[in-house]
C-alpha cells in the first residue's frame, strides 16, 4: 500500500470536537462512538448551514499533550470562512503540509468491519510503511481522516523527506 504524496495548502475547519486520551486505548473506542452519536441537528448544521468547501467530512486528530497523552479529535468541514459558526462549534485551521495520503480498504458497512479496517490503516503507516520509507512524521501538520462517503476513507500525514547523517 503505497501512498500518494502530495501538498495541501492551509484550510479553514469548522466541526465538533471530542476530548480523548490514548491512555488505555480508549481512543479505539470513543472515536467510533462519536462519529455514531453525532446528532442529526449536528451534522445538518455541517452540512447545509455552512459555506463548505466540499461536504466531505474531516476527522481531525490534533496535537496530544506530550505528557497526558491527552488530545482532541473534530469532526469537521473545510470552509471558506467562519459565517454562520455557531459558538459551540470548533474553529481552527488545518496548515499547509506536504502529506502521504492512504486509501483505507472500502468495506461494505460501517461498524466493526469499517472500524478494524481503519485502525489496520493507521497500524501499517506507522509500523509498516514509516519505518521504510524516505518520510518521517512531519510535526508541524496535523493527521486527518478524509471521507468521502460512508464507506470511502483517505488518511493524510503529513511528512517530510527524512535527513540523511551526514
Amino acid at each position: 500500500m503505497e501512498p500518494k504524496i502530495v501538498a495541501k495548502p492551509a484550510s479553514k475547519i469548522v466541526g465538533y470536537e471530542l476530548k480523548t486520551t490514548c491512555r488505555e486505548g480508549k481512543h479505539f473506542q470513543e472515536i467510533p462512538a462519536f462519529w455514531a452519536n453525532l446528532e442529526r441537528e449536528q451534522s445538518d448544521m455541517l452540512n447545509k448551514t455552512l459555506r463548505a468547501v466540499h461536504h466531505n467530512k474531516l476527522g481531525i486528530y490534533l496535537p496530544p499533550d506530550s505528557t497526558t497523552d491527552d488530545f482532541s479529535y473534530v469532526i469537521a468541514l473545510e470552509v471558506y470562512n467562519y459565517e454562520g459558526v455557531v459558538p459551540d462549534m470548533f474553529r481552527g485551521e488545518l496548515p499547509g503540509a506536504t502529506y502521504a495520503v492512504f486509501i483505507v480498504l472500502p468495506v461494505e458497512s460501517l461498524g466493526t468491519t469499517f472500524s478494524g479496517a481503519l485502525q489496520g490503516t493507521w497500524q501499517y503507516i506507522y509500523t509498516t510503511w514509516f519505518p521504510g520509507s524516505d518520510y518521517e512524521f512531519d510535526e508541524r501538520g496535523v493527521e486527518f481522516e478524509l471521507y468521502y462517503e460512508a464507506t470511502k476513507v483517505e488518511i493524510y500525514i503529513p511528512v517530510v523527506k527524512k535527513r540523511e547523517d551526514l
